[in-house]
């Protein structure tokens, strides 16, 4: 995925610029993602309501948004601290 503006001087992009470089990774990884989430629909059991410390819930939401995202070492840092929780 190639996030580089077309300026040599990261100062001077413009708004346009970053815009256009995220939307070129965004459609890059689209495919990915959307695989990902596809697989976690799969492998996901939602109990319905949850009880529990939002600090930890959180941690599991962020765990599945890292995935989907493909931060993977991130992923699994957060699924391992809830696990220990």
């Amino acid at each position: 995925m190639n996030l580089s503006v077309r300026h040599s001087d990261a100062n001077s992009t413009s708004r346009e610029d970053l815009t256009a470089a995220l939307a070129r990774g965004d459609e890059a990884s689209r495919g990915a993602r959307v695989e990902r989430i596809e697989w976690l629909a799969q492998h996901y059991f939602s109990p319905g309501a949850v009880m529990g410390d939002l600090a930890v819930l959180h941690m599991l939401e962020e765990a599945r948004r890292c995935f989907i995202s493909g931060h993977f070492v991130g992923a699994l840092l957060l699924a391992t601290s809830f696990m220990g929780m």
